[in-house]
């Protein structure tokens, strides 16, 4: 656990996900799900997982050699969901990828940086990955930017591959050398 003063003062407290979470997140993701369609989840979260299912998730990737899924809680309130993962096979697992998601009512606090930051030291501590890698829809300014900031640069474009109320967008591919 650990704990970083917010920009306007208030206290983000970042510690691992247990599968005693698995309510919690499953309300954060309905929650900012209906905030940004910067996410792949919508209003209505993940429909398709029980909160028994979420758990046993969030229990095996506690500690997990693979990776990591932070949680962040300013008071009581989750107001972000940070994770990375390595690749499995052989010749991927020099790889990671990662997600970031924060409420917006919470951003412009310098949240999305210490989530940066605590994934890219997960990353070097981990001795074998070499790259992390991310996709964001390619209008979503405000995270390019923070992925800029950190040495994230775009590798490639899929277009017209997420769809979201009938409208396509594009999705870069980012990547980290470490």
């Amino acid at each position: 656990m650990a704990e970083y003063k917010l920009r306007d003062g208030r206290v983000l407290t970042l510690r691992q996900a247990r599968g005693t979470d698995a309510a919690a997140c499953l309300d954060y993701l309905r929650c900012v799900g209906g905030e940004s369609d910067y996410l792949l989840v919508g209003p209505g979260g993940l429909r398709d997982v029980t909160e028994a299912q979420e758990a046993e998730l969030l229990e095996a990737r506690f500690d997990s050699a693979e990776g990591r899924m932070y949680l962040g809680f300013v008071g009581e309130e989750l107001v972000c969901i940070a994770s990375v993962e390595t690749r499995r096979h052989a010749r991927l697992s020099h790889n990671a990828t990662m997600g970031l998601s924060v409420r917006r009512r919470f951003w412009g606090l310098g949240i999305g940086s210490v989530c940066m930051e605590l994934l890219i030291r997960f990353c070097r501590a981990h001795g074998g990955v070499r790259s992390l890698r991310l996709e964001v829809y390619a209008d979503n300014e405000r995270a390019i930017r923070l992925y800029k900031k950190f040495g994230f640069s775009v590798e490639g474009c899929r277009k017209r591959y997420l769809c979201v109320n009938g409208v396509y967008h594009d999705e870069l591919l980012m990547c980290l050398m470490l």
